[in-house]
């Protein structure tokens, strides 16, 4: 998979155990500015800057070892005249029924 550097990246890997980054051969906490909710497998990682390359995570499901690699690339600057302005949205979660009163949070970016 590919995320541009300062995007974001959303997996549903379906429910998992647990979930970790390799580095250097040995599994390691999930990086940075990532979550995983192991009942629904939903992962999400927002690389923070300085994160370019191939990382390599591992998701434990039923006791085996799920390999995905996520390649951070830089991404390419906006031609004049467009914006760059990223946004997204975590509350409600996309396809959550929600009635009421309600959240609604994310967050916002223009380098």
């Amino acid at each position: 998979m590919q995320v541009a550097d300062l995007g974001r990246l959303e997996l549903a890997v379906g429910p998992v155990e647990a979930g970790y980054l390799v580095a250097n051969g040995h599994l390691r906490d999930l990086p940075p500015g990532s979550f995983l909710d192991g009942e629904t497998g939903h992962f999400g990682w927002t690389p923070g800057l300085g994160y370019l390359g191939t990382y390599q995570f591992v998701f434990v499901r039923a006791g085996a070892q799920v390999p995905v690699a996520v390649t951070v690339r830089p991404e390419a600057p906006a031609a004049p005249g467009t914006s760059e302005i990223r946004m997204s949205l975590d509350t409600p979660q996309d396809g959550q029924a929600v009635a009421g009163a309600f959240t609604v949070a994310g967050w916002a970016l223009d380098p």
